[in-house]
């Protein structure tokens, strides 16, 4: 059953050394699921090869797009819980109550410079919506993905993608 196995695996590693078809990636992943056997490395590294180029084929697109939008909704929201004052506050220099709307104020001017600059109208508007969602268990909408960089699965499992000391 083993050498089923090998063979076929080293029948589709052979074609996705040829021609880098995501076929062969397909198949091997079904042998895989089949025969109730760990992925090679080879079959690792290809379906990230894979992934990958099909993220460059999204590159500036609605997935892309949507989730710069969501991480800058994430950071207004996070802006807003940073200036939050825990219970009754009052403003140090005034001794007046502090607002929502000073707060809003405050976590737009924080925001000033970045991606994620804009009026405290917009602030109070992406702060709603991400409350919302996490209340209704769409957390995951906030969610990113780690960079690869480039680097291979051999090179992460081996610490070779680790910056080295210079000299």
């Amino acid at each position: 059953m083993q050498r089923d196995f090998d063979a076929k695996l080293a029948r589709c590693e052979l074609g996705w050394n040829a021609d880098r078809h995501p076929g062969w990636v397909k198949q091997a992943q079904i042998w895989v699921a089949i025969f109730r056997q760990p992925p090679p490395l080879w079959l690792s590294e290809a379906v990230i090869a894979v992934c990958e180029r099909r993220q460059d084929e999204y590159k500036g697109k609605g997935p892309v797009r949507r989730a710069i939008q969501a991480a800058i909704r994430l950071m207004r929201y996070r802006a807003i819980l940073a200036v939050t004052p825990v219970g009754p506050a009052s403003d140090v220099r005034t001794g007046e109550r502090v607002t929502w709307r000073d707060i809003r104020k405050h976590a737009a001017y924080n925001l000033a410079v970045g991606p994620a600059q804009g009026k405290a109208s917009t602030v109070k508007a992406d702060y709603e919506r991400v409350k919302n969602d996490f209340k209704h268990g769409r957390g995951g909408l906030y969610l990113t993905l780690l960079p690869s960089f480039g680097r291979k699965l051999r090179d992460v499992l081996n610490g070779k993608h680790r910056p080295r000391p210079p000299g």
